[in-house]
């Protein structure tokens, strides 16, 4: 049986929230601090990643969003390379 649909959206939204503070780390690390904007920058861009990737997984299954966080990485290279 399937769980509820709120259920899975209640899900997706806690592991996105978890997704974005696990990037904190990296978020310090790359601008040396975590001031409110760059805490805001780094849930709002890393968590509707999550959601994203969440959705991606309910809705096209497991690799499939390993694709597209994949992918993401790979095009965020691509503009760090075209861009520093």
């Amino acid at each position: 049986a399937q769980p509820p649909v709120g259920i899975l959206v209640a899900a997706n939204i806690l592991a996105a929230l978890l997704f974005a503070a696990s990037h904190l780390p990296a978020t310090f690390m790359l601008f040396g601090s975590l001031t409110p904007m760059l805490l805001f920058r780094c849930f709002l861009l890393n968590g509707g990643f999550g959601l994203f990737f969440g959705w991606a997984y309910r809705k096209y299954g497991i690799q499939y969003a390993m694709a597209a966080h994949a992918g993401v990485h790979l095009i965020s290279k691509l503009i760090w390379i075209i861009f520093i």
